[in-house]
């Protein structure tokens, strides 16, 4: 081969175009990600039914004229009321007496009866947590029937008890839903909820890791009940944020509006971000790098010592070498994500050589030299950043930030897009792809 061709090998070895960056390299945001939070939600029956009883008044309808026929009729409350919570709808069985009076002037004529009468609402919920029931009279199940019996006759006033529950139904009913609308439990449950968003808590023991969920959206799915209680479960759809310090996203967080939470998944996002201060990463260039030996035209290199900067969102390096080439390699390169794996593009290499290797050579040497250290320091951060993921993972296995959280989840994808460099740190924004869930301690939805 003539002489010049061999320097054209030479020179498109050795000036082969640097990896170039994308057109626009995104800054590290805080990215949203959903997260869902599962809060079991539990009542005491009989405190919700003590509850119940102490709405509804002993006497439940009187008239002095019942049926313009100069009967006194009184429905009276005889028990506690029981009560049935199926999906969105409340069932409420209320034990009655009925007493009847007729005045005959030189008798009374008198009449008792028993019945349960039940009435059903339809419950509500609106955006706001504001809580609505529709209630109405179902049935009246007859146990006694009442009759004023007088002079050898009997006469039933089953039918005139029946036509004024019925007529005045309205009025029982919507004193009910009144009490509901007066005192709004959920949003009282609701607003005790919100301080725990307004912090961050320590993921790890070193507390490098904080983790803060802001609530979007919030809903309960239908009650289900037992011999003793009335249980539901509260889902909390969140953005959650991984910080790499324990100042808050927000301090003052807005209440999530309410949906009706049945059939929730239980996969959600957690999105953060990883943070590698400049002494972090000399640390990690410094390891992989110093030591390291190649070969270059039968001649043994050594990386002696490196000396790191980041400036102008591009990682810098300078390699002191010895052995059979001496002098500084300067590498610099703009840290970027491509296929799964933290890159460099824009990466360049000057070369200052004391002896060891012609100038005529050096287009060959930092060929070589450029691939070398920039898969090094590449190879170093990805190791580093699988290691910051599986501590992730194994926090989140079994955490317990506080006595009211709890969580049980893995990743088992991620993602990182995009990579930046600001203020000296190396940063990465990460959506980590979970299953599991966020539990806060059972609720107990206070009865007063």
């Amino acid at each position: 081969m003539k002489p010049y061709y061999w320097l054209i090998f030479i020179l498109l070895v050795g000036c082969g175009p640097a990896r170039k960056c994308p057109q626009q390299l995104s800054e590290v945001k805080y990215m949203e990600g959903l997260a869902r939070l599962h809060i079991p939600i539990s009542v005491d029956k009989e405190n919700f039914e003590n509850y119940v009883n102490s709405k509804i008044p002993d006497t439940l309808y009187a008239d002095e004229d019942a049926g313009g026929q100069n009967i006194e009729l009184v429905v009276l409350k005889t028990g506690r009321p029981s009560v049935d919570l199926n999906g969105r709808t409340s069932t409420v069985v209320i034990p009655m007496e009925i007493k009847a009076e007729r005045d005959l002037g030189f008798l009374k004529a008198r009449a008792d009866g028993k019945m349960f009468m039940t009435l059903v609402s339809v419950i509500e919920i609106d955006t706001d947590w504001k809580l609505t029931t529709r209630t109405s009279v179902e049935k009246l199940d007859w146990v006694k029937e009442p009759r004023l019996k007088m002079a050898g006759l009997s006469m039933s006033v089953k039918g005139m008890v029946e036509r004024m529950i019925f007529s005045t139904d309205n009025q029982l009913a919507g004193q009910l839903d009144q009490i509901i609308d007066d005192e709004q439990p959920l949003v009282n449950m609701i607003n005790g909820l919100m301080p725990q968003f307004e912090r961050s808590y320590p993921l790890d023991p070193d507390g490098r890791y904080y983790l803060q969920v802001i609530p979007n959206s919030a809903g309960i799915a239908s009650f289900v009940e037992n011999s003793e209680r009335l249980s539901s479960q509260a889902t909390i759809e969140a953005t959650a944020y991984l910080l790499q310090d324990s100042n808050s996203i927000r301090t003052e967080v807005p209440r999530p509006f309410f949906e009706w939470a049945d059939n929730k998944s239980s996969n959600y996002d957690l999105t953060t971000h990883l943070s590698f201060k400049d002494d972090e990463i000399e640390k990690l260039i410094r390891e992989s790098l110093i030591g390291e030996s190649f070969r270059f035209r039968k001649k043994d290199v050594k990386i002696d010592q490196v000396y790191f900067d980041l400036q102008d969102k591009k990682v810098k390096v300078d390699a002191h070498i010895s052995g059979g080439i001496k002098g500084v390699l300067h590498f610099e390169g703009t840290p970027y994500w491509k296929d799964d794996e933290i890159a460099f593009c824009d990466q360049s290499v000057d070369i200052s050589i004391r002896y060891g290797v012609s100038k005529f050579l050096l287009w060959l040497f930092r060929s070589q030299i450029e691939r070398i250290i920039s898969k090094k320091i590449e190879q170093s951060m990805n190791e580093e950043i699988d290691k910051r993921i599986e501590e992730i993972n194994s926090y989140l296995g079994d955490f317990q930030p506080s006595e009211k959280v709890r969580i049980e989840a893995e990743i088992f994808d991620h993602a990182i897009d995009p990579v930046s460099i600001y203020d000296r740190r190396l940063e990465l924004g990460i959506n980590l792809n979970v299953r599991g869930a966020i539990f806060f301690e059972e609720l107990e939805l206070l009865i007063e």
